[in-house]
């Protein structure tokens, strides 16, 4: 909490680093004028944020992005009447952060008037597209996909793809007047990618519109694991396969089809592009030792591993 500080003009990241675990904070009546953009980036648990009674004359709702604001106070403080304090406005509109409770005014330059009656064209939100909300590629494609970010003033465009295993690049165009296109081109598309999304954010000072792109990379069947038969609850060959479409599987004994029955099945759960489970034996004897074969197979190809299976001696032996 700080109050009648005059000599407190400037809020930088730096001056707020070591409060990473702050919920409240008040700065009232004091000689505050500016607020750095990233100022709150080490505190996300910030939720009440009182700047009343300061003469700030701008402020980004780019310091708030982050935050879970049930209450922002902004009493006694007079913005310019300018399209950089329209996001203020459309909070107090959509009842945001307690705004629509306060009374907030603007100067004009020539008279203060209530920030609710302030009228200022082309100037709004930015508003996003793709070319395709789902895209479905092999391994080893090249593919490109454009967000469009339009609106006044003309919005930023960007693509957070960092985390791709795919080598990706990203080409800017405009398109006069109102319109910010970014590319997206991944080469040799990895199957590590593979039901991720593509996340495309559009923002400038009013605010920021976001929407993703869901990405399927078709891959032939692998098998990850294949085991000999382990003792749990019942007998269990564990295996792992992966592949996209979900490969179908089935199981061969000395070459022939494995039927399954009460007392030799599959079981198995679906992870992501995987499936992992267990061909269970109950109480098997020497009749089933021998060599057992996974087959995996899906629209672009087949994959297969042979495990030799000892469960007993023969009696006598």
């Amino acid at each position: 909490h700080i109050e009648n500080w005059m000599g407190l003009q400037t809020v930088q990241e730096v001056d707020m680093a070591l409060y990473t675990g702050i919920q409240r904070l008040t700065i009232t009546n004091c000689n505050l004028r500016t607020i750095q953009t990233r100022a709150f980036a080490q505190n996300p648990h910030l939720h009440y944020i009182n700047l009343s009674k300061n003469p700030l004359t701008t402020l980004s709702w780019q310091l708030f992005q982050n935050l879970q604001l049930i209450d922002l106070r902004l009493e006694g403080v007079v913005f310019n009447c300018s399209c950089e304090i329209r996001w203020i406005q459309l909070w107090q509109q959509r009842g945001e952060a307690s705004l629509h409770n306060q009374q907030l005014f603007c100067n004009t330059g020539f008279s203060q008037i209530p920030l609710q009656l302030l009228n200022i064209s082309h100037c709004d939100v930015p508003e996003i597209s793709v070319t395709n909300s789902s895209l479905t590629v092999t391994e080893g494609d090249q593919v490109t996909i454009t967000c469009n970010g339009s609106g006044v003033p003309v919005p930023d465009v960007d693509w957070k793809v960092n985390s791709l295993h795919s080598i990706s690049t990203q080409q800017a165009t405009q398109f006069p007047p109102h319109v910010h296109s970014l590319t997206l081109t991944l080469f040799n598309v990895s199957r590590d990618d593979n039901l991720s999304l593509l996340p495309c954010t559009t923002e400038n000072i009013v605010g920021m519109s976001n929407t993703s792109v869901h990405l399927s990379v078709q891959f032939p069947p692998t098998i990850i694991r294949f085991e000999k038969p382990e003792k749990w609850h019942d007998t269990c060959m564990m295996f792992i396969v992966r592949g996209q479409p979900l490969p179908e599987v089935n199981f061969l004994y000395k070459d022939s089809q494995l039927p399954q029955t009460t007392y030799i099945n599959m079981a198995a759960d679906v992870y992501r592009d995987s499936l992992e489970g267990c061909l269970i034996f109950k109480n098997p004897t020497h009749h089933n030792n021998g060599n057992y074969t996974l087959q995996a197979r899906n629209t672009l190809g087949v994959a297969t591993k042979t495990v030799d299976a000892h469960f007993m001696g023969a009696p006598f032996d």
